[in-house]
């Protein structure tokens, strides 16, 4: 079996990790010292393409991480997935997150 990975060190706003394919239960972590806002986003459209991106909630409703954040996601169709930094959440710092399956 094969590991789905995407793993990034985010200094800027308006930065992401490349997007990858998942399917079934993966894993979300984001670490590091920074004052920004994160988001995890999912998008049922190739990323080759203009994809529209839309924020993933954890198990509590939270689509916004300003701190170090760890958890079990479920992904029941198959959609692409990347993490990031939108356009002015981003202070200082790096975070550093991986997202793998």
């Amino acid at each position: 079996m094969s590991i789905a990975r995407t793993t990034a060190d985010l200094t800027a706003e308006n930065s992401f990790s490349d997007p990858i394919r998942l399917t079934g239960r993966f894993n979300f972590l984001l670490t590091g010292s920074f004052s920004a806002t994160a988001r995890l986003q999912r998008s049922f459209e190739d990323p080759a393409g203009t994809p529209a991106w839309h924020d993933v909630g954890d198990a509590f409703g939270n689509t916004a991480y300003s701190g170090p954040v760890a958890f079990v996601g479920d992904e029941p169709e198959g959609a692409w997935y990347r993490f990031g930094v939108e356009a002015g959440d981003y202070t200082s710092g790096t975070i550093v997150g991986r997202l793998s399956q």
